[in-house]
Parts: C-alpha cells; sequence; structure tokens
C-alpha cells in the first residue's frame, strides 16, 4: 500500500495528515467480517479522537475488532460509560 496518511511509509516525507472517517470508513467496509483488528493508538493518543465513538461503532458493525490504549489522561467517567465500555466488548 502507498497511503499517503501512513507513517510506515520509510521515504513519505509527503504525509497529508490525519484520515478522516470517510476515509477510513472505505477501509472499514472493504475488511468488514474478516477479524480484523484496528489500532488506532499506534501513532497518536485515540481519545483525542473526537469523533472516536463512530469509528468504534463502524468497525464494531462489521465484526472486526479494535484494540485502543491511551495513557487516560482524557478519559473522564462519561466517556468511559458512553464512548469506550458500551463500544468495545
Amino acid at each position: 500500500m502507498q497511503c499517503s496518511k501512513c507513517y510506515l511509509q520509510i521515504n513519505n516525507s509527503n504525509n497529508k495528515g490525519i484520515m478522516t472517517y470517510e476515509q477510513a470508513k472505505v477501509i472499514y467496509d472493504e475488511t468488514a467480517f474478516k477479524g480484523v483488528t484496528f489500532a488506532p493508538h499506534i501513532w497518536s493518543e485515540p481519545l483525542l479522537v473526537h469523533d472516536l465513538d463512530k469509528h468504534i461503532e463502524t468497525i464494531k458493525s462489521g465484526q472486526n475488532h479494535i484494540s485502543i490504549n491511551s495513557n487516560g489522561l482524557l478519559l473522564n467517567k462519561d466517556k468511559a460509560k458512553n464512548d469506550i465500555r458500551s463500544r468495545c466488548r
């Protein structure tokens, strides 16, 4: 793959920034029902993603998996109940 947003590209001095939900959804749809595990924490803090719950819902609706690691500094009681615990089972 030659994704312009990928930090793994060795010679990618032309990085175009963060992938939008709409761009990510194309990948989610292509991998639905294939048991793929997505890990949004690899290159950034996942709790900074303003629509993380939307990503989680889409990934889970395709019966794929999500693995999230965070330092938890942005996690509050409401976010834990509404965005994370209810959708990541």
